[in-house]
């Protein structure tokens, strides 16, 4: 599936068939180098990596989509995150995968950022300002990498343009 359902501000090449993959990569290329500049335990680069990889898993909704037929973006895609990773959090007994499961569902619930919509302020608090800051690196990263400004000045070479 394509990273945006609109193409409104991700690269041309996440629109089409792969875009997801594309912006996957993207994000865990930023992630890692995220993860170096800000010193993160590798326990919790773990977290960020899984984060980039589930974020936007369920994009279009929790169902199936019939293929050929245009959806987009569901809203709510960050509570169906959220709320599939918490099912398995709450299932284990181990407390350290329980404890990674609940990061990983918090930095997926707000991925978004300042453009976290209130139905998911509304299924859980961030539990702590670590756990805010693993979020806000997410976002941070997600960003950056759906930026078409970015993937331009990338491929197009920062000096042809001036």
């Amino acid at each position: 599936q394509p990273s945006s359902s609109t193409g409104k501000y991700h690269p041309t090449d996440e629109v089409g068939a792969d875009g997801m993959i594309r912006h996957i990569k993207r994000c865990v290329l930023l992630a890692r180098e995220a993860c170096v500049m800000l010193e993160i335990p590798p326990v919790d680069q773990d977290v960020l990596i899984a984060g980039c990889i589930f974020h936007d898993a369920l994009k279009m909704g929790p169902n199936d989509i019939p293929v050929g037929l245009k959806v987009y973006t569901n809203p709510k895609h960050p509570i169906f995150a959220f709320e599939h990773i918490k099912k398995y959090a709450d299932q284990t007994e181990d407390k350290n995968l329980k404890k990674l499961l609940q990061k990983l569902a918090f930095v997926c619930l707000y991925h978004e950022g300042k453009w976290t919509i209130e139905a998911s302020k509304t299924i859980a608090k961030i539990p702590n300002d670590y756990v805010q800051f693993l979020c806000d690196t997410l976002h941070m990263v997600d960003f950056f990498a759906s930026r078409r400004s970015v993937y331009e000045v990338m491929q197009n070479g920062f000096m042809e343009n001036k």
